[in-house]
């Protein structure tokens, strides 16, 4: 089924994994959607984990702006429990800069300020958002590592 819709360009595909199994999934490419896969498949024993969630929910075959929003705020909300961690592991000025965007395209907060016709952009919000939760993990990985390896 893959097949026939990548030979019709659609961007959709027959998800692999989890919740998403059988099931058709907005496709971004090869390398981002194997990506993701990935990212399902290591946080399937965790049921309710809300990155996994987030990812569904952005992907999903019927996705609105509305649903997209909702996964960026549940991705920048794992970030926010996390953010002083960060800050001491990468620079406050990229942290902040992450926290700007949720900000100012209303993904966390709803101010008059706030501009809301950046539709376009959700997509690299999303992969930003994501990456940075995958350096977390990452950074929380290594640190374990550490305290856990003699030395």
């Amino acid at each position: 089924m893959n097949e026939l819709l990548d030979s019709h360009k659609a961007p959709l595909r027959l998800g692999s994994v989890g919740e998403e199994q059988g099931r058709l999934i907005h496709y971004f490419s090869g390398e981002q959607d194997a990506l993701l896969t990935a990212e399902i498949e290591n946080r399937k024993t965790e049921p309710l984990d809300e990155v996994a969630h987030a990812i569904r929910m952005f992907r999903a075959r019927g996705a609105n702006n509305i649903d997209k929003r909702a996964a960026l705020a549940i991705l920048a909300g794992r970030l926010e429990t996390q953010r002083k961690y960060l800050e001491r592991k990468t620079s406050k000025a990229d942290v902040d800069d992450i926290f700007h965007i949720a900000n100012k395209y209303h993904i966390r907060h709803r101010k008059d300020q706030v501009s809301e016709d950046r539709e376009e952009y959700l997509d690299w919000m999303f992969w930003n958002f994501f990456s940075m939760v995958r350096l977390l993990a990452a950074l929380e990985a290594r640190q374990n590592t550490m305290q856990t390896t003699p030395g």
